[in-house]
C-alpha cells in the first residue's frame, strides 16, 4: 500500500492544484476521497499509517510547495506543519 500512497504523494506534490486541495483537506476521510478521484483508492487508516510512519517535515512541505500551513496528519490528529 505505501507504493500506492507514494504515488499518490508524488502527484499532489507535482500539481499546485491538487497540492491546495490537499492543504485543504479537514480530515483523513478529505485526503482518502481526494486520492479516490485520483483513481488511488487508499482508506483514511491506511493514510494515516503511512503518515505517521513515513514523511517527515521536508516530504510534507514538498506537497505544500514549502507552505508552512500545509496540513499534516499526527498521532491522529491533524495540525499545521511547524
Amino acid at each position: 500500500m505505501s507504493n500506492l500512497i507514494s504515488a499518490f504523494i508524488s502527484k499532489v506534490s507535482a500539481d499546485s492544484a491538487l497540492a491546495g486541495q490537499y492543504k485543504d483537506a479537514k480530515d483523513l476521510k478529505d485526503v482518502s476521497t481526494l486520492a479516490s478521484s485520483l483513481g488511488y483508492k487508499i482508506s483514511p487508516a491506511e493514510l494515516q499509517e503511512y503518515f505517521s510512519n513515513n514523511l517527515n517535515d521536508d516530504e510534507l512541505d514538498g506537497i505544500s510547495g514549502g507552505n508552512s500551513a500545509v496540513v499534516k496528519q499526527s498521532h491522529g490528529g491533524w495540525y499545521s506543519g511547524d
